[in-house]
């Protein structure tokens, strides 16, 4: 079997591993790679991007792994550094709160059936990255989805994650999706992935903006109560009553719903 977190590690270093001026002064590090990947065809689940404002508020709680070669492979090290917890820390706040991982259960379960029943076993069956490989250099966490040009200089990275990875599924964010010139590279670098755009999985976008599904979540949570998901959906934390099935539902019909045709190409 090929060592992919080395394929990735040489193809990253080739592209440079130098920030851009806005950024905070951190090379991009490479997806974290279970090693178990490459069931149900290879998932590869991306979050936006990496909040480091904590590091700028307070330069001493820079984890020592941040400080020498591991910081190419940060999130690999930090299952490994960290001590054992229920959802595993893995430096990316989505997975590390259980969000993502909850997401990812509930996609494998539907899609193929017979999901690992333990947090670290799923993430160990996937791989998992930012799809913003560099994080702003500002006190306050902000997200730059929006911002076309910044999302630019994170796209050799991602084609890079999809040559070598090779997923059948991608999963990321909605937001970072409908930009036309991201769907074209990810359509380029991964011509047969199933794309899953989804909205980012946090307590405001849950509590306020997936409301809508309150009912079918609702209704979606019942029907999964004899799972581990039941198990795992109280762990979330900033949510209550069972909201996170919400999005779930919101999964439901972006599954029956997939995205339209891959667009042309624009000429070079």
């Amino acid at each position: 079997m090929p060592d992919l977190a080395a394929d990735l590690l040489a193809r990253y270093r080739s592209l440079g591993l130098d920030p851009p001026p806005w950024a905070y002064p951190l090379p991009p590090s490479i997806p974290f790679v279970g090693k178990d990947y490459g069931r149900w065809g290879g998932i590869l689940v991306y979050a936006s991007a990496e909040n480091l404002s904590r590091y700028v508020r307070d330069p001493k709680r820079r984890p020592t792994f941040l400080q020498d070669e591991r910081v190419l492979n940060r999130h690999r090290t930090a299952l490994e550094e960290y001590p054992v917890r229920f959802f595993p820390q893995v430096h990316m706040a989505p997975f590390s709160d259980g969000s993502l991982l909850v997401a990812t259960w509930y996609y494998v379960w539907r899609r193929f059936g017979d999901p690992p029943s333990e947090p670290r076993a799923l993430i160990e069956s996937i791989a998992a990255a930012n799809f913003c490989k560099f994080s702003l250099d500002e006190a306050n966490n902000r997200d730059y989805a929006g911002h076309p040009r910044k999302l630019a200089i994170s796209v050799p990275y991602v084609e890079a994650d999809l040559r070598i990875l090779r997923p059948a599924t991608v999963i990321l964010p909605r937001s970072i999706w409908k930009h036309r010139e991201i769907q074209e590279a990810v359509r380029a670098a991964a011509p047969k992935a199933c794309v899953v755009p989804l909205p980012q999985f946090n307590p405001r976008v849950v509590n306020i903006h997936l409301a809508k599904h309150e009912e079918r979540a609702q209704t979606l949570a019942e029907s999964l109560r004899a799972t581990v998901l039941a198990a795992w959906v109280p762990r979330l934390k900033g949510y209550r009553n069972g909201r996170p099935y919400r999005f779930l539902v919101e999964m439901e019909d972006a599954l029956a719903s997939p995205p339209s045709p891959p667009p042309p190409l624009s000429p070079p």
